[in-house]
């Protein structure tokens, strides 16, 4: 949702993310007390979110990650050139009570780049009325990974802000982890 109440309730979701990131050390154990809270305290309110929480092994060279609901995220894995998708496991947060949400691990090269936003990056609209898209998201991967960081993140708000020309209809946050 959107507005004033809907800011509310994300403050104190994210509050609490927080707080069971002290002890839990895993995304899907982390999403699933998440989740568990949710439901508890949020009941009646119809509130689900989607949510990707990562963690990368810098000794293991690995990302284990889980996601509930949310867009696919995005690996560039430079070794090959390719794009790999990290997509969602489970429903979204706030659904049904979960014992456990999935976990996916995937290997990490040097200079693989781990491209994360939020859903309102590809759902933002141009003047017909058509969506930015996973497509668009992902050519602008393929064709711009050699940027640094910051220069691909900026060269992708702005053709966000291009294509959408009259502003987004929802938050549209972007980051990128580039491995060394």
């Amino acid at each position: 949702g959107h507005g004033v109440p809907a800011a509310l309730l994300v403050n104190r979701v994210h509050t609490e993310f927080e707080e069971l990131a002290r002890s839990h050390t895993s995304p899907g154990k982390l999403l699933t007390a998440l989740n568990n809270f949710i439901i508890r305290d949020f009941e009646g309110t119809n509130m689900y979110l989607s949510a990707f929480c990562g963690l990368i092994d810098m000794k293991k060279h690995e990302l284990t990650f889980t996601n509930c609901g949310h867009p696919a995220q995005y690996l560039y894995v430079k070794n090959g050139s390719r794009i790999r998708l990290l997509t969602s496991q489970d429903a979204l947060l706030g659904v049904m009570p979960a014992e456990g949400h999935g976990e996916t691990q995937v290997p990490l090269g040097d200079n693989d780049r781990i491209v994360l936003f939020t859903d309102g990056a590809i759902e933002a609209k141009n003047a017909a009325a058509e969506e930015f898209g996973q497509e668009r998201v992902e050519n602008y991967i393929l064709e711009q990974h050699g940027l640094e960081p910051e220069r691909f993140n900026a060269g992708f708000i702005k053709e966000l802000t291009e294509f959408a020309p009259d502003g987004f209809n929802d938050d549209v946050f972007l980051m990128t982890i580039q491995m060394k």
